[in-house]
């Protein structure tokens, strides 16, 4: 796979409709800075909102801009179709919502881990006993059971303020970060996932366990060459994702302070800003699947044909099974047919000798 190659198609792609292409990156633009918006009002609500409306409707956006090779146009009746297609059975695993979160979530616990030893170590050494004092409390202070919740909620407040905020800024140093990688390594798992979209496009008929086989062997033939070229065609969404974060948190925190509000408006701003590639983004990933087609269609054919051999060596193995059970049972039948002769005779001899051991009157 040639990054050239990949980009002239690419472009290809987006000259044959850009101003379509362009109205659906506007719209997911606009919609995915709302839908973080949620957070702004019920912390934590991004969790729910992103797998059960946010995925769905980057799927209906990849199924929009991949019919408009056919039409040619933005159809919000077919839109909304792709949209509830996403949650039927062989398209609702399309993107591995959940293994591609605890990957995020992996990388934002290690990246946090690492960070705090970091962090720790500067301020004890630039803040000493004030802040290590701080450290303590404050731990202390959580893991009391026996404070009422207004004296916890004082005592927390208190420690975190203290020394012109030294905890909360510490905190801040820790989490924001690492929820902002957690958040790109999210949007990363989840690109890689949508290839998976174009394989059952292509392959409908496909199982899902052939689907994620075939592609991931696909892309582990191209190499080091794949991932290349993904990067070199997509390098401005991340890029994109890192000045919008970046710029909405340092405005935030300028003119409101909160860093959690900040960081909500980071993301809605880097979000946005992202989407806003989304035209190029579509027909880059058209570009990428498109060498990746053969190979998946090879592989899906290989693995069809092997599956068939297993059925049939199974069946083969069941037939060779029947028979020797057959065989066993006709040989039962056979030693049964036989043995009640025998055992009849050889009973009444031994019947008739017992009975010349105990008869008295025998002379002999």
């Amino acid at each position: 796979m040639k990054i050239k190659e990949a980009f002239a198609r690419s472009k290809k792609y987006y000259s044959a409709h850009p101003l379509n292409s362009w109205v659906l990156g506007i719209t997911c633009a606009i919609f995915f800075s709302a839908l973080y918006g949620f957070d702004l009002a019920i912390p934590g609500l991004t969790y729910i909102v992103i797998p059960i409306l946010g995925i769905p409707f980057l799927f209906a956006s990849i199924l929009t801009h991949f019919q408009l090779k056919m039409n040619n146009e933005v159809r919000t009746r077919n839109f909304f179709r792709f949209f509830a297609a996403y949650f039927t059975k062989p398209f609702r695993s399309s993107f591995r919502v959940l293994i591609s979160f605890f990957k995020s979530l992996v990388v934002e616990a290690i990246f946090a881990i690492v960070l705090f030893i970091i962090v720790y170590l500067i301020f004890t050494n630039n803040y000493g006993d004030a802040f290590n004092n701080n450290f303590v409390g404050f731990f202390e202070t959580i893991t009391d059971g026996s404070l009422t919740t207004t004296a916890y909620n004082d005592a927390v407040q208190g420690y975190l303020s203290a020394n012109n905020n030294m905890l909360y800024v510490f905190f801040n140093l820790i989490f924001i970060p690492s929820s902002f990688l957690s958040c790109l390594s999210f949007m990363y798992f989840i690109s890689l996932e949508s290839l998976s979209v174009f394989v059952r496009l292509n392959a409908p008929q496909n199982p899902p366990v052939f689907i994620r086989v075939a592609l991931k062997e696909a892309i582990k033939k191209q190499g080091k060459s794949f991932y290349g070229t993904y990067l070199g065609l997509n390098w401005p969404l991340f890029l994109l994702f890192i000045i919008g974060f970046v710029g909405g948190l340092t405005i935030s925190l300028h003119f409101i302070g909160d860093a959690t509000f900040a960081s909500s408006i980071a993301m809605m701003s880097g979000l946005g800003l992202t989407s806003l590639f989304a035209p190029f983004y579509f027909s880059n990933m058209e570009a990428i699947y498109s060498f990746l087609d053969k190979d998946v269609r090879t592989i899906s054919k290989n693995l069809t044909k092997q599956m068939i051999l297993d059925i049939q060596a199974e069946r083969n193995l069941v037939e060779k099974e029947a028979e020797l059970l057959s065989k066993t049972l006709d040989e039962l039948k056979d030693t049964e047919d036989d043995n009640p002769s025998d055992i009849d005779d050889n009973s009444v001899e031994e019947t008739q000798d017992k009975d010349k051991e105990k008869d008295p009157f025998d002379e002999s």
